[in-house]
């Protein structure tokens, strides 16, 4: 017989299941690395999603906000004409450049008109912006009476205006003309071939022009800009994620930022015409004192949350307008605070 193969030998029983019990605990520990190593990238990833969301909602709201209450060359000309028929749809009241409603429970004060804001979510404040958002094209005449603006007859006040561009202009838009001593707002009812915009009485489309006096006369020395209400508030988006929401005007709903639960925000009141705010005050204080002329900036809070559920092990408490809560899921959330001043109405 074969010596070498007399004194080989195979693995006992007992060597194979310690060799499989290693090899489980081997395959344990690196399937804990594993799962500790998706968990972190997820906590870092819902992390990072939820920093840029909340940069991203700052920005949208910073950026109009700063344009609130711009007429171009009129600068902060307060004294502006309107001729547009009063409505109590707050979209064409440019009486104030800025304007709010104050969550209240499952309300808002002051009330607000549904059919304009549609679906708010509850306990988040809503945020309407007034001011020019386009950029200016130059009025070149008053065509049917030129010679009567050139020797300032009242007369050319009420005549059409010519404009050197009016590509993006049409029959219903908002617009505001000034020559930097004057301005006027009024809606457009007709734009003509050559340039010529329209402003006759009665309504194209709501609100309409209760005059076609301009009460100034802008031919060849002003410029022209749409005007635009924005309101900004928080709904629910077709997936049930709550998201910052924004409507241009008369346009639909558009969603900006995924994420945002609740807006709060309070309004810089100045209150001894240094252009500064000595208070800051709820959307319904403000309403209450007639201060809405008087907000000079605003301290805006946003509370957002990661998109994705189970992101923490266990509800994470949080604090928002002064309130600390904690949730019945495991989001990540994050408070994001802004104070923005009113360019246009400060020095």
């Amino acid at each position: 017989m074969n010596h070498a193969l007399a004194t080989e030998r195979g693995l006992t029983l007992v060597e194979i299941l310690v060799s499989l019990v290693i090899g489980l605990f081997l395959m344990g520990g690196i399937f804990r690395v594993y799962l500790a190593n998706k968990e972190a990238y997820r906590l870092n990833d819902a992390m990072a999603r939820l920093q840029e969301n909340g940069r991203f909602a700052v920005e949208f709201l910073a950026r109009d906000l700063r344009l609130a209450g711009y007429n171009g060359c009129g600068g902060r000309m307060r004294d502006v004409t309107s001729t547009l028929n009063p409505t109590t749809d707050p979209r064409f009241d440019f009486e104030d450049h800025i304007q709010g409603y104050e969550a209240d429970g499952s309300g808002w004060s002051p009330s607000f008109d549904g059919q304009v804001i549609d679906a708010p979510r509850a306990g988040s404040d809503i945020l309407l912006v007034r001011g020019a958002f386009s950029d200016p094209v130059r009025i070149t005449g008053q065509p049917n009476n030129t010679a009567d603006c050139a020797l300032g007859n009242a007369a050319s006040h009420t005549a059409d205006l010519k404009v050197n561009d009016s590509r993006g202009l049409t029959a219903g838009d908002i617009v505001l003309a000034t020559d930097c001593s004057h301005a006027t707002i009024f809606q457009i009812t007709n734009v003509n071939l050559n340039g010529n915009l329209v402003h006759n009485t009665g309504n194209v489309v709501a609100p309409g022009n209760r005059t076609k006096d301009l009460g100034a006369c802008y031919a060849g020395q002003g410029q022209l800009m749409k005007m635009e209400t924005r309101i900004f508030y928080v709904r629910d988006n077709d997936r049930g994620q709550p998201a910052l929401y924004r409507i241009r005007g008369t346009g639909a709903p558009e969603e900006l930022v995924e994420g945002v639960e609740q807006i709060q925000v309070r309004y810089g009141v100045d209150t001894d015409n240094d252009r500064s705010a000595n208070k800051y005050a709820t959307a319904d204080q403000v309403t209450a004192a007639g201060e809405w002329t008087r907000v000079v900036s605003l301290r805006v809070e946003m509370l957002l949350h990661s998109v994705e559920d189970q992101i923490t092990t266990a509800p994470q408490p949080y604090t928002f307008d002064g309130t600390t809560s904690t949730p019945d899921d495991r989001r990540l959330r994050r408070v994001f605070t802004t104070t923005v001043a009113l360019r246009n109405l400060t020095p």
